[in-house]
Order: structure tokens, then sequence, then C-alpha cells
């Protein structure tokens, strides 16, 4: 029985390269078929994977999106000297700069800046995908690989819906959001091993904005029940003095010489003044009328699990983490930091939307449950057309040939008005 399930394994991967290659949009709803119908999905997802990374290869960025400046930090760096760039790098005070290295490696090798795309799409979409198969295998109480299928489709779709389709192309804060949610889904903080802990680093060192998200992470598995509680009414009673406190940080770290002064500009950097936060939230339609109802119903469904004393393994350990998260979001909803916040949160309260539904853990509440989970993945039409989001879709990813994909060349002029 094994055997045959290994060798139909075998054949449905071997297809799905074969699509893939002849015809990748087509290999995209052949993997999330298979999915539905039960088969393993560990193939599937690099596949699916692999065309988001095409989107990204092809993307077509709005004037004035955060992607721009980073193809032309990747034109710049890859007309560097080995020397010249190992030197500015040493210059540099941020600690974060994984992705310079990238740009600097693949420009090296004379790919053109539209490996950008590729090299923030492809991660960010595969770790998302293992993210919700991570939840599916270790939160959803059953045993059918087919109604498995179908949940990881509705997450996807959640998930989808409530963020921009170029979410991905604010490249280090959201691949270093999509890191922290695998290692939170992976396994159970509190009983893993140090090398295991250690590995919470890495979201930080993709982007300095996390260490607050991270930071709050391990308090919500170490800490006590009440501690937890408590930590959750202080960063809502905050909420109002934050932008206060965040200046008032960001001179005293201006004190502690140039690395202060760095940090210190970054953490003023975080006030809402002058950002166009669109660039993040999309539609109006998801931002106002899913989004922020859905972080004001987060705050009720958090003050009923407050009063569960909740475990440190499995789905209680997740929630564990989201109410603290919940707290977050109110208490940073005045700044800038609110437009990066959200990121993680629609990926958060999506898992908990779909495994308190489908556990049935509150029964009297199910039906209001199903209609969140309906309307969100509703959201996603209007939020589409109204946004004009369709316009970042490059429409060779929707051809056959992935040859004829790769060599595909977006020209500036091309660009859209964002606003």
């Amino acid at each position: 029985m094994k055997q045959i399930k290994n060798k139909n394994s075998f054949i449905v991967n071997l297809s799905l390269c074969g699509f893939f290659i002849l015809y990748p949009f087509l290999a995209l709803l052949v993997a999330f078929f298979f999915i539905i119908n039960g088969e393993k999905r560990t193939f599937p997802i690099v596949i699916i994977s692999l065309w988001f990374g095409l989107y990204g290869y092809t993307f077509i960025p709005g004037e004035g999106f955060d992607f721009v400046r980073h193809l032309e930090m990747y034109d710049s760096f890859s007309m560097m000297s080995w020397e010249l760039f190992f030197e500015l790098m040493k210059l540099s005070l941020s600690f974060d700069n994984l992705f310079s290295y990238l740009y600097f490696f693949f420009g090296s090798l004379g790919f053109t800046n539209q490996i950008v795309g590729f090299i923030a799409a492809f991660p960010f979409y595969l770790l998302l995908l293992l993210t919700i198969n991570n939840v599916v295998n270790r939160y959803i109480k059953t045993q059918h690989e087919r109604e498995k299928g179908i949940i990881f489709f509705i997450l996807f779709l959640m998930s989808f819906s409530l963020t921009v389709p170029w979410i991905f192309s604010g490249i280090r804060n959201a691949n270093a959001v999509m890191v922290l949610l695998y290692l939170i889904s992976y396994k159970d903080f509190k009983y893993s091993t140090f090398r295991y802990k250690i590995l919470f680093i890495i979201p930080v060192l993709l982007h300095f904005s996390l260490l607050p998200i991270v930071v709050l992470f391990v308090l919500s598995q170490l800490i006590k029940n009440n501690s937890r509680n408590l930590l959750f009414w202080i960063m809502v009673s905050l909420f109002p003095l934050l932008n206060v406190l965040l200046l008032g940080l960001g001179k005293i770290l201006g004190i502690f010489g140039r690395i202060g002064d760095y940090l210190g500009q970054k953490v003023e950097s975080y006030l809402v003044e002058g950002v166009v936060v669109g660039n993040y939230t999309g539609a109006g339609f998801r931002y106002y009328l899913v989004i922020i109802p859905l972080v004001i119903i987060s705050f009720f469904i958090c003050l009923k699990l407050k009063r569960i004393k909740l475990g440190v393994t499995g789905f209680e350990a997740f929630l564990r983490f989201f109410i603290l998260y919940e707290g977050y979001m109110i208490l940073v909803s005045n700044t800038y930091l609110f437009s990066r916040a959200h990121i993680l949160f629609v990926y958060l309260v999506s898992i908990v939307l779909v495994v308190l539904y489908y556990n049935n853990l509150y029964p009297k509440f199910k039906s209001m449950l199903g209609f969140l989970l309906f309307y969100v993945c509703f959201n996603f039409f209007p939020s589409t057309i109204m946004g004009k989001e369709y316009m970042t879709y490059n429409s060779v990813i929707f051809q056959p040939n992935i040859f004829e994909i790769v060599n595909t060349k977006v020209y500036e002029y091309e660009y859209w008005k964002s606003k």
C-alpha cells in the first residue's frame, strides 16, 4: 500500500514538473487541485511558490513603491567591485543587511534587477504555504487528508484576501514576518531546543522592526497567564501615549554615539507623519471594512480567551501570542508601525478564526465565525477592483512557456500610478 502511495506521489510530482515547464499557471491550478484532493502537499507547495516567484520576477510595481528603491539598490550593487561593496558594508550602521548581500551576489552573476522580485516573492510564499501546512497538520483535528487540503486552501485564500498581492515587495519586512510566522507554527517554543530558539534572531536580522514582536512572542510563551493578561492591558492603556514615548526614546538613544543616533532615527521613523501607509494596506474597502473590524472583533475574542488558562503547547501556545499581539496592534494603532504590524496580524487572525471554526471550540459562535470566514474571502473581489491591485500582474505569467516568462523585460514606463 505504501509503495502504491509513493508511486502515485511520484507521478503527481512528475506531472507537476511537466505542467510547470509547459504552462506555469496551469501547474499552479493543478497543484491546488492536488492539495484539495488530499494528495501530499510538499511538492505542490514548491510549485505554487515558484509560480509566485515568477509573479515577483515579472512584477509591475506602482510608482513610489519601496520595491523600486530595492531595484535601484540592486543596480547600484551590481556595478560595484567586491572591495568597494564590503567596504560599504563595513561603514553601514545597519545590521539587517542580508538582502544587500543577496543583491550583490546575484548582481555579480549577471542577473538583471528583475531577480529582486523572485528573491522576494519565492521565499515569502514558500514560507507562507509551509506555515499553513504546519497549522493544518498541528492544529486541525481531523485525520482526513482531503478535509485538511480544503482547509489549507481556505487558509491560503483568507491570507491572500487580507493582504495586497504585492505584500512581498516590502522585501525585508515581509520576509522577516514570514520567517517568524513559520518558526511559531513549526513547533512549541517553550520545550524546544536552544538551537531552535536561537533561530528567532533571524527575523530581527532581516528587519529591525521585528525586534519588539519577537520579544513579545518570547514573553507570551514564558510568562504566566496572569502576567500575560497584565501586559495586554498595559499595552492597551499606553496606546494614546505611544507617539510621545517613541519621540522620547529616539532622543535618549541619540545620546549614545553613532549607533544610538541611528537607532533613534529608526525609532522616530515609525511615527505616522508623512508616510503613505496605503502602499502596505491597499484598497480602502479591505482596510476600513475588513482589517479594522477584525482588529476590533479580535479584541473581544481575546477578552474571552484571557479567562482561559492557556497552556504552552499546540494551539493554546499560539493563542497566548495572539492575545499579546492584539494588545500590540492597539498600542501601535496611531503610528506607522500599525501598517507594518497588520501584516503579521492578518495571518494570525486567519489561523485563529479557521482553527476555532473547524475544531468547533466555540459552538455558540460558530455561525458568526463562519460568516467572518466567508466575508474575509469575499473581500478579495471588491478590494482587487477598487485598489487596482490587478495592475501588478504582468499578463505574461498567465500564458504558456516558462522560457517566454523568464525572458520578459519590465520597463520603468510600465510602472502604474498607485495613487
